[in-house]
């Protein structure tokens, strides 16, 4: 058992700190997920205001507002996959027992990515499309 761990101690010592730096980027770049949403819905809330009296529905607004994101973690995720894939390749074909990377293993993370998106910006978006339009139209 002291021999197995020794012969892997390098490898969890760079599980574990990829997985701090994983968590504390995911952390960070939902805060700034967030602040941009927070903006986006500052910059556009005379917009959203001449929608609503023009009888946009709240979901009609969400829709707008997340959309942008949506593409952009789509794109990203689209460069992102097999850039991926050719990297774990490359970490795996140092080991002499390779297992193989399901489909499962690149889906996951940008399902879990759409998903953090949705909430940071539709919170956002939900927190404008509620704002009395007369309000939103008299703050500018």
């Amino acid at each position: 058992d002291q021999y197995y761990n020794a012969q892997y101690r390098t490898e969890n010592t760079f599980e574990v700190l990829l997985s701090s730096f994983t968590v504390l980027g995911i952390v960070v770049a939902c805060l700034g997920l967030l602040g941009l949403s927070s903006f986006t819905v500052s910059r556009r809330t005379k917009e959203i205001g001449i929608r609503k009296v023009l009888g946009a529905r709240v979901g009609q607004i969400i829709s707008l507002l997340t959309k942008e994101y949506l593409l952009l973690v789509v794109l990203a995720s689209v460069l992102a996959i097999p850039v991926a894939v050719f990297l774990f390749d490359q970490w795996l074909t140092t080991y002499a027992f390779r297992v193989s990377l399901g489909w499962w293993f690149f889906v996951m993370p940008v399902v879990l990515i759409v998903a953090i998106t949705l909430l940071a910006v539709g919170l956002q978006s939900l927190k404008a499309a509620w704002v009395n339009p007369v309000r939103s139209l008299r703050s500018e």
